[in-house]
């Protein structure tokens, strides 16, 4: 992930157009899978590496890109998923069912106050500190 992340963080330097976060990110995408087939050929792995992982991987990147442009107009990011600063609709990322539809119609304005949060224990998590075994 450190080498992929060092080829992703000259594909941002590289990407010299303006445009919501979403349009950057959607554009950059096919560059960093490239990046991860090129890592994968340059380390000799035996398994590619997966999308999932680039993406992670991308995630900080996309993250200051989208503060960035938050700063860029004095607004949380989350307030600007709308037609107002969007060139496009969903239906140009998710397809045709998300014509005329936007983030925004899906998000809050402002933030919960709290959230319920739920942790899963499986049969196998310890329990106590007797329960955890060191290899």
């Amino acid at each position: 992930m450190k080498r992929l992340a060092e080829r992703i963080k000259k594909i941002n330097e590289g990407y010299n157009e303006s445009g919501h976060p979403i349009d950057i990110n959607f554009a950059l995408e096919p560059e960093y899978l490239k990046a991860a087939a090129a890592v994968t050929q340059e380390m000799h792995l035996d398994q590619p590496i997966p999308k999932l992982c680039t993406l992670v991987t991308a995630s900080p990147f996309d993250a200051a890109i989208h503060d960035a442009f938050g700063k860029a107009h004095n607004l949380n990011c989350y307030l600007m998923y709308g037609p107002e600063f969007m060139s496009h609709d969903l239906a140009s990322y998710l397809g045709p069912e998300f014509k005329g539809k936007f983030p925004s119609q899906y998000l809050l304005r402002t933030p919960k106050a709290w959230l319920w949060c739920n942790h899963s224990v499986g049969a196998g998590d310890p329990i106590d500190a007797a329960d955890i075994k060191s290899d």
